[in-house]
């Protein structure tokens, strides 16, 4: 649950709205009220492997009603991820440039992630016609989300520190400096444009 959190919010660490909050919801209900309630009906070593430990929390077994609550997960589980994967799209749409280079590497790799828990889903409804390889793609492009976060965090700490040593230099010069090109420099972004509000006119103006 908490990758899901993370990738939703990622990068304010807030959810965007009623949707956000819907999907969340869902998804921690799937992942514990759905999966305790298969766990007190279920016998693993029937369903998954004849190796697998004794289910502890069993009250009686029930293997039709195992196996409606585990179809039942699997189906809302899909569902869930291809909605979050349109979802990562339409906001990849909406976003502006400098947004999406923000965002780019945990909204694709969470959109990876869970396009591959859909495709680890129906290989498992269907009795794993593909074998292991789309449970081996899911954990890959999992282990990937903290590497995306990473990716993202580290330049902007690092253009913070450039921000706090162009005030400095801005502090410090003399002469005149160039403050498109000098923001520019700061931010790696050498198209930057700075626009000025001008009362005058009720709006921005080229600077």
């Amino acid at each position: 649950m908490g990758f899901v959190y993370l990738v939703l919010t990622f990068p304010s660490g807030t959810l965007r709205g009623r949707v956000e909050r819907v999907l969340l919801a869902c998804a921690l209900a799937l992942t514990t009220v759905v999966e305790l309630s298969w766990l007190l009906f279920a016998d693993p070593q029937a369903v998954f492997c004849h190796g697998c430990p004794a289910n502890e929390l069993q009250l009686v077994r029930n293997d039709a009603l195992a196996e409606a609550l585990l179809q039942t997960q699997r189906v809302a589980g899909l569902a869930l991820s291809l909605f979050t994967v349109a979802l990562f799209v339409a906001r990849w749409r909406r976003a502006s440039a400098p947004q999406r280079r923000i965002v780019a590497p945990v909204l694709w790799t969470g959109g990876a992630m869970f396009s591959a828990l859909a495709l680890s889903i129906v290989s498992g409804m269907l009795g794993e016609p593909l074998g292991p390889a789309p449970s081996w793609t899911r954990a890959f492009v999992f282990a990937a989300i903290p590497i995306a976060v990473l990716a993202v965090l580290l330049p902007r700490r690092l253009a913070r520190g450039a921000v706090a040593g162009l005030v400095v230099e801005l502090g410090a010069s003399e002469t005149a400096v160039d403050l498109r090109e000098a923001l520019g420099r700061a931010l790696g972004d050498p198209g930057l444009e700075l626009a000025y509000w001008v009362p005058s006119r009720n709006g921005y103006v080229a600077g």
